[in-house]
C-alpha cells in the first residue's frame, strides 16, 4: 500500500520511505478474518491516492 503518511501498527510487517511524504507498507493476510475495517480503510486511501496521481493535469 502506497500512504502518504507513516501509520504504526503491529499488523504491518515492513514499510519503506520512497520519498518525502511516502511509505510503502506492507501487511501479512493469513486469514479473512484479519481484513478489516482498518486495513479495508488503508487500502481505499492507497487506492484514492493512486486515483490521485492518475488524473490528468
Amino acid at each position: 500500500m502506497d500512504l502518504g503518511r507513516k501509520i504504526k501498527s503491529s499488523r504491518l510487517y515492513d514499510r519503506v520511505q520512497t520519498s518525502a511524504g511516502r511509505y510503502l507498507y506492507a501487511v501479512d493476510i493469513s486469514s479473512d478474518k484479519e481484513i478489516d475495517n482498518t486495513l479495508m480503510k488503508w487500502i481505499q486511501e492507497a487506492f484514492e491516492r493512486k486515483q490521485i496521481k492518475a488524473e490528468p493535469v
